[in-house]
């Protein structure tokens, strides 16, 4: 089984930010189709993304925290595995 890993606080920042650009157009245009108004749909728009950037930031930070698998050790490296496999004496 592979160690459990966290990601990178660069990783989940880029993946905030591609989302948001896929949710947020689609926010706009949902918006826009709604009201038939582009500034308020653009005005719709840029709450959400500044909203939902931020929460969807904390959430992939503390999901980050969170060991789904408690039984997958950390701190796994190659020479701490063979220390744990060869017997002792």
């Amino acid at each position: 089984m592979l160690p459990f890993r966290s990601e990178s606080l660069t990783r989940s920042l880029i993946k905030t930010i591609s989302w948001r650009i896929i949710a947020t157009t689609t926010t706009i245009l949902l918006a826009y189709l709604v009201t038939k108004k582009w500034s308020l749909a653009l005005s719709v728009g840029i709450l959400e993304t500044i909203s939902k950037t931020i929460l969807y930031y904390l959430h992939e930070r503390a999901w980050n925290k969170i060991n789904l698998f408690p039984t997958i050790k950390k701190d796994i490296s190659p020479l701490k595995e063979k220390e744990a496999e060869s017997p002792k004496a």
